[in-house]
């Protein structure tokens, strides 16, 4: 890991200094953020060249911390956003996140490493911790919400009412104080333009659903479809998920209303850090799937996950699983997307929700039943 680390970095610093930068939003960031620092707080007054401040109050602090730091300088900007991305082998094979985070220096991969903190602490049974992080990665884009259901799952499953309701006291309390010189003055205005849930992405800027006319793209009715399809895919996952691990949904609520207790009750102990973490995936997945546009940059949403999640689909033969992230990779790399771009991204995402779900549904979780052989 220390090796493959340096290697990253190095990388990293060939790649600045070597391939040209592309301006899309950083000035426009940096735009924004002077008129912040101006004293201006009307989100609906907020803009710069490439339109105006779509993102909730986190993004704001946390560039104008990176404009305090490197002086709003591109170069100085682009070593910040050479954080590692070598996590695992697999993560650093991707051309497409590296140009996100060190050639395009979005606010995705910022909101993707609080996510990614969330699920850490998650699974280290500090909920509390994990809802903070959770919250900040909100706070600077709303993609971090599509891991939520996962998130409120898990916590309902292994903590009782009371408990559950006060961890997410912290999660509300940083979105407010984050947001409290916007909310204190203009708070229609924020709450407008950072969690703008009507906004039409542009339809030549789409990965996905590009062999869907763009008549039908813009639609409400497609819009309004497709958050169906979503609330019904992640319903049915935790449903299924709660039937293999937890009991069922009767007993569930039962433990959790009547008895005051976990949800999950005795098999609280089956939310391990596997399942735990398979689950946040691939609900996020779900997102995926039925988002109405998903931008080049959104790829660091969840290809962080992609090893993991290729790694627990044993339904599918090794080759298979690596054929579907050089598929995803590939899609993600053709500028502008095609119709056969779009279509094999889909496949692609639907055979590796399918093979995760068949597998780990399929397969009883050994993990708590070998603890307690070795306990005896």
């Amino acid at each position: 890991m220390a090796a493959l680390l340096a290697a990253e970095l190095a990388f990293c610093l060939v790649l600045i200094h070597r391939v040209p930068y592309t301006e899309i939003d950083w000035s426009t960031y940096m735009q924004q953020i002077a008129l912040v620092q101006a004293g201006e707080t009307n989100y609906a007054n907020i803009a710069g060249d490439t339109g105006k401040l779509v993102y909730p109050a986190g993004h704001v602090w946390v560039f104008r911390l990176l404009a305090h730091i490197t002086g709003g300088q591109v170069a100085a900007a682009q070593y910040v956003f050479a954080a590692p991305v070598a996590l695992l082998p697999l993560l650093s094979v991707s051309k497409r996140l590296h140009s996100i985070h060190v050639l395009r220096m979005f606010n995705d991969p910022i909101a993707a490493l609080g996510a990614n903190l969330a699920l850490l602490f998650l699974i280290r049974h500090k909920p509390v911790i994990s809802s903070i992080f959770l919250s900040l990665a909100v706070s600077v884009k709303m993609s971090a919400l599509l891991h939520f259901p996962a998130f409120l799952y898990t916590l309902i499953m292994s903590h009782p009412l009371p408990f559950s309701l006060l961890t997410l006291i912290p999660f509300l309390a940083i979105q407010v104080a984050l947001a409290f010189p916007f909310l204190s003055t203009h708070p229609l205005a924020y709450l407008t333009n950072a969690f703008e849930l009507s906004r039409v992405f542009t339809y030549k800027w789409t990965v996905n659903w590009r062999f869907v006319p763009e008549v039908v793209f813009v639609s409400r009715e497609w819009a309004l479809g497709l958050l169906a399809l979503w609330f019904a895919g992640v319903l049915g996952v935790l449903v299924a998920w709660n039937a293999k691990w937890h009991g069922g949904l009767k007993r569930s609520l039962v433990n959790w209303f009547v008895k005051g207790l976990p949800a999950a009750g005795a098999d609280a102990r089956r939310s391990t850090a596997v399942n735990v973490a398979t689950l946040w995936w691939v609900v996020q997945l779900v997102g995926i799937v039925t988002a109405r546009s998903l931008h080049y940059q959104f790829l660091s949403w969840y290809w962080y996950g992609l090893p993991f999640l290729l790694w627990q689909a044993e339904c599918l033969p090794w080759i298979a699983r690596l054929a579907l992230l050089g598929c995803i990779e590939v899609c993600w790399n053709v500028y502008p997307s095609t119709n056969w771009s779009s279509i094999l991204l889909l496949a692609s995402h639907l055979v590796l929700l399918t093979g995760v779900l068949v597998s780990t549904l399929r397969t009883a979780q050994q993990a708590p039943v070998s603890a307690l052989k070795k306990s005896k």
